[in-house]
C-alpha cells in the first residue's frame, strides 16, 4: 500500500504530498512563522550533524505462537463479487516542495560503459502467484525470500512456500496467516526476509484499520517451513504522539541485532505527515518477547529526512550498527541515512547523514502495450536496501535502487520520456560515502522502454544483480535483469536482459478512473544463504490478459576461474602432506570463491572444494583470492601420471583442467636379495627383486662399481675367501634404492 489509509480500493492519487505542495507550504510558513513551526515539532528530525537521540520505548508484549498446520487449515479470504480488489490510494509525496526539475549534487550518473559482465545466466524460473490465485489485490506488492531449501513468495493476500525447483509446498491466505494479530482488519504490504544468522523467516506487514493501524510481525520456529513448524506473532502500534497517524508502506531490514522497520505516516485526510523508524530487538523477538523502540519524525512534510525509510538488511555477524536510508522527504535530491547505535540494547539514532548523489527527479507513468492509462511509475522512493561486504576490503557496502525519469542519455529529466533504474553502492565504513552509481535505461530516441520498480543486491564474490519491471509503447510489461562483476568500470551494468517478457495487455480498472494502473510497489533481489553466490529476484509481470503475476527467478553467479597453473606442477607420490598453489584464469567474471569461516555466525553449509582423481586425497583447501587457492594433498597410494583437477564453488558450479598437475614417483624402491652365505661353488648365483613392478637393477661385487644386471645373476669364478655382493633396484621414474640389498658370502677352498 502506498499513501495513507488503505481500504482495498486503490493506493494513492489525489492532491497533496510533494509536487503540488510547494505553494501551500510557502504560504503556511509565512502565516505561522518559524517559531511556531519549531514548536509544532517537539520530536522533529535532527539536523545534519546533530547528536544522536534515543528511541521511544514501545510497550512490551508476549508473542502468540501458532502451529503452521493450523494456519494451513484456515479459510481463505475471497474478493467480493469475484473481481479484483484494488488497494486504496491516498495522497502521497509525489508532489513536492521542489520543482519537477532534476535535483542533485554530483553531476550526471555514470553511463553504461564497457563492463566485462555479459548477460546474466538464469537457472530456475517459476510462477510464484497470480491475480487469479486470490484474493485479487491490485497491486500485488511483489515480494519473496530464499532460505536453505525453500523459496517464499508473499504478496497482498497470499503467502506461498516452494522448494528450490519451484514445486509448491504450502499456500496460505495472508489474512488467515496473520489472523492472531490483525484485529479483524485486512492485511497489506507484506515483506519477508530469511535471516541467515538466526536461521528464521521473518515476515512484516500492516493491517489497514483506520485511523491508527498496526504493524504485524511473524517469526518462524526454524529454517524449514513444514506442518511441524510454528510461527510466533506480534503486533505493535504507533507511540502516543502518533497514535492517530496511519503507518503505511512498511519496510524491513534484519541484521544480527534487530529488525528495522520504516513507515510513512499519514493523517486521517490522507496527507503525508512524517516518517518513522522502529528498532525491534531480534533476540528477544525470537524468544517470544517484543521489545521495540520508535524513532519519530525521521523526515516530515516540512523538514527533510528519509522518506519511505528502508531498513537495511545484513547477514554480517560482525556488523554492530543498523541503518535506515531514504530519499528526501521534500522532493528529489540527496539520499538521507540514519545510523542506529546499540540496536540490541537501548538504541539511539543519528541525525541526517546526507549523501549527495547524481541528479534525480520523479518518474513518469509508464506506457505499455494494451494499457490505455499507462502503468504507475510510483515515485522516487528507494525499493530495498541490502548491506554486503566488499570482497577486497571487507568494508560494509549498502546497495539500493529506485526509479527516476531520464532522457536518452540517462540523465535525470522531467521531460525525458522514459523511466530508468538508478542504483547506488555506498561505503559505510566511516562517514557514508558514495562509491558508485549507475542507471539502467533505454537510449532510444523514439518510443523508449522504461525500467522501473528496481531492487539490487551484491553477493559474496562482489557480483551485483538488479531486477526490475520493463515496459514501453508496443511492449507488454515484463521483467528485466542486469548484472555487474567486481572490477567492472564504475557505474556500469551489463545490457539489461528481458528475462520474462510480458505476455498480454493489462487494463485493470483504477481508482480514481483514468489514473495509471497500479503496479509493483515492492521489488526484491536476495542472495541464497546456502552459498552466498546465487541470486533470486521477485518481480511483477503480465502473464495473461489483465492478470498480474509474480515470478521467482534464480540467477547463477559466475563459475570458478579455470585452473591454469599449479606450483609445483609435479607432485611426488607417497607423501602424507604436499602443499600446492593453484592459479586460475578468470573469464567473463569467473572466480574462485569461499564464504569464509563466518566468525560469530552459524557458518556456511557449502564451501569451495577440490577433487583430484586416482587416489589423491585433498586434505584441505585455502581460498586466497578470486584466482588463487592453496591445496594440501595426500599422495600416498597415488600412481604417477597427469591428474584432472576440478574446483567446485559453493553454489555447485565447477571448472576443471587435465594437465596442469602431475603425480610423479619420488619414492625409492626397496630391493630384496637371496643367495648363499657359504659355498664351494666359485660361481654362485644370486636372485633379487624390487617392491615396485618393472624396476631394473644394478649390481656390484666387492670394491667394484654398480653396473646393470638381471636376476638371477651368476657371478664369474671367484677366489676362495670372503666377498660382498650388492644389488639395487631403480624404478621407472629413476628413483634408486638408497640402501642396496647386501650379502656377505664365503667361497670355501
Amino acid at each position: 500500500m502506498r499513501g495513507g489509509h488503505n481500504w482495498r480500493v486503490s493506493e494513492e492519487s489525489g492532491i497533496g504530498g510533494r509536487r503540488g505542495f510547494a505553494l501551500g507550504l510557502v504560504l503556511f510558513l509565512i502565516a505561522i512563522g518559524p517559531a511556531s513551526l519549531a514548536r509544532s515539532q517537539p520530536s522533529g528530525p535532527a539536523a545534519p550533524g546533530a547528536a544522536s537521540r534515543p528511541g521511544i520505548p514501545l510497550p512490551h508484549s508476549r508473542g502468540i505462537e501458532v502451529p503452521f498446520s493450523r494456519l494451513l487449515g484456515a479459510p481463505a479470504r475471497r474478493s467480493p463479487g469475484g473481481g479484483a480488489i484494488a488497494e486504496r490510494r491516498a495522497p502521497g509525496r509525489r508532489s513536492g516542495s521542489r520543482s519537477d526539475e532534476a535535483i542533485g549534487g554530483q553531476g550526471p550518473a555514470a553511463r553504461p560503459g564497457s563492463p566485462r559482465a555479459g548477460a546474466p545466466v538464469v537457472g530456475t524460473s517459476f510462477l510464484g502467484t497470480q491475480l487469479a490465485d486470490g484474493p485479487g489485490v491490485v497491486p500485488p506488492d511483489s515480494m519473496g525470500g530464499v532460505g536453505p531449501s525453500q523459496v517464499a513468495v508473499v504478496v497482498n493476500g497470499r503467502l506461498r512456500f516452494f522448494d528450490k525447483a519451484g514445486n509448491l509446498q504450502f499456500d496460505v491466505d495472508l489474512d488467515a496467516f496473520f489472523d492472531p494479530v490483525r484485529n479483524g482488519s485486512d492485511v497489506s504490504d507484506p515483506h519477508i526476509r530469511y535471516d541467515r544468522l538466526s536461521r528464521r523467516w521473518v515476515i512484516v506487514a500492516i493491517n489497514v484499520e483506520s485511523p491508527s493501524n498496526r504493524v504485524l510481525i511473524a517469526a518462524s520456529s526454524g529454517p524449514t517451513i513444514s506442518p511441524q513448524s510454528s510461527f510466533e506473532f506480534f503486533a505493535f502500534g504507533q507511540p502516543p504522539a502518533d497514535e492517530l497517524l496511519f503507518a503505511d508502506y512498511p519496510t524491513l531490514g534484519v541484521d544480527r541485532s534487530a529488525l528495522y522497520i520504516g513507515v510513512n505516516n499519514f493523517d486521517i485526510s490522507g496527507q503525508f505527515v512524517s516518517t518513522s523508524g522502529f528498532v525491534i530487538h531480534k533476540a528477544a523477538l525470537l524468544n517470544g518477547t517484543f521489545t521495540g523502540f520508535a524513532f519519530r519524525n525521521l523526515g516530515t512534510a516540512f523538514v527533510p529526512g528519509p522518506f519511505a525509510p528502508q531498513g537495511a538488511s545484513s547477514d554480517d555477524p560482525t556488523l554492530g550498527q543498523g541503518y535506515f536510508i531514504g530519499v528526501d522527504s521534500l522532493g528529489p535530491g540527496p539520499l538521507y541515512l540514519r545510523r542506529v547505535s546499540n540496536p540490541d540494547g537501548t538504541p539511539t539514532i543519528s541525525g541526517n547523514l546526507i549523501l549527495d548523489v547524481p541528479a534525480t527527479t520523479f518518474p513518469q507513468s509508464v506506457p505499455a502495450q494494451g494499457t490505455p492509462s499507462d502503468l504507475d511509475g510510483l515515485d522516487d522512493r528507494l525499493l530495498a536496501a541490502v548491506i554486503a561486504k566488499d570482497p577486497a576490503s571487507g568494508a560494509p557496502r549498502l546497495w539500493t535502487a529506485h526509479n527516476i525519469e531520464v532522457d536518452a542519455a540517462g540523465n535525470a529529466s522531467s521531460s525525458g520520456g522514459r523511466d530508468g533504474s538508478r542504483w547506488y553502492e555506498i561505503d559505510l565504513s566511516g562517514t557514508p560515502a558514495l562509491v558508485q552509481s549507475g542507471t539502467v535505461f533505454d537510449p532510444a530516441v523514439a518510443s523508449p522502454a522504461s525500467y522501473w520498480v528496481p531492487s539490487i543486491a551484491a553477493n559474496g564474490p562482489g557480483q551485483a544483480l538488479l531486477g526490475s519491471s520493463f515496459a514501453g509503447a508496443g511492449r507488454f510489461a515484463g521483467i528485466s535483469i542486469a548484472q555487474r562483476f567486481r572490477g567492472d568500470p564504475p557505474g556500469t551494468l551489463s545490457a539489461p536482459l528481458l528475462v520474462q517478457p510480458g505476455l498480454a495487455a493489462y487494463d485493470v480498472p483504477s481508482i480514481p478512473p483514468g489514473d495509471p494502473q497500479r503496479w509493483g510497489d515492492y521489488s526484491q533481489v536476495v542472495v541464497d544463504p546456502s552459498n552466498e553466490m546465487t541470486f533470486w529476484t521477485f518481480q511483477e509481470y503480465v502473464n495473461a490478459t489483465d492478470s498480474w503475476a509474480v515470478r521467482a527467478i534464480q540467477v547463477r553467479a559466475r563459475p570458478p576461474a579455470t585452473p591454469s597453473a599449479a606450483r609445483p606442477a609435479r607432485v611426488p607420490n607417497g607423501r602424507r602432506s604436499v602443499s600446492v598453489r593453484i592459479t586460475g584464469t578468470s573469464s567473463d567474471g569467473s572466480a574462485f570463491f569461499d564464504p569464509g569461516p563466518d566468525t560469530g555466525g552459524p557458518g556456511f553449509a557449502n564451501h569451495i572444494a577440490a577433487r583430484i582423481g586416482s587416489a589423491v586425497k585433498v586434505n584441505g583447501i585455502v581460498f586466497l583470492d578470486a584466482t588463487h587457492l592453496k591445496l594440501d594433498l595426500d599422495t600416498r597410494g597415488a600412481r604417477p601420471g597427469a591428474r584432472r583437477l576440478t574446483i567446485t564453488n559453493p553454489d555447485g558450479q565447477s571448472a576443471s583442467a587435465s594437465r596442469i598437475l602431475r603425480i610423479v614417483d619420488r619414492s625409492a624402491p626397496q630391493t630384496t636379495l637371496h643367495g648363499p652365505r657359504a659355498t664351494s661353488d666359485p660361481t654362485p648365483t644370486f636372485r633379487f627383486h624390487s617392491d615396485e613392478p618393472r624396476s631394473h637393477f644394478q649390481c656390484k661385487l666387492d670394491g667394484g662399481r654398480f653396473h646393470g644386471c638381471r636376476s638371477p645373476k651368476t657371478l664369474p669364478p671367484l677366489d676362495a675367501g670372503l666377498h660382498v655382493f650388492k644389488a639395487r633396484a631403480i624404478d621407472r621414474a629413476g628413483n634408486v634404492d638408497r640402501t642396496p640389498a647386501r650379502r656377505r658370502f664365503t667361497i670355501l677352498p
